[in-house]
């Protein structure tokens, strides 16, 4: 369980991800495990995947940067 500063700590920096994200969607390189999407890093231990949809940007999954994928 999270302690509320350690929460809005990767809020904000969940946020600061997604709004670059939003203005800059290929800022993010592609993915090398997975094919067709792009790694958005939001903190050392956590990613997000996504794929660019022609105005859309979908979210397909976040991952713990801890885990052998």
């Amino acid at each position: 369980e999270w302690s509320p500063r350690v929460r809005d700590s990767f809020l904000l920096k969940l946020e600061r991800s997604f709004n670059v994200l939003q203005e800059f969607p290929k800022a993010f390189p592609n993915s090398e495990k997975f094919l067709g999407l792009r790694k958005c890093v939001i903190t050392p231990q956590c990613s997000a995947y996504y794929q660019i949809q022609d105005q859309d940007i979908e979210i397909i999954a976040f991952f713990d940067n801890r885990m052998d994928l």
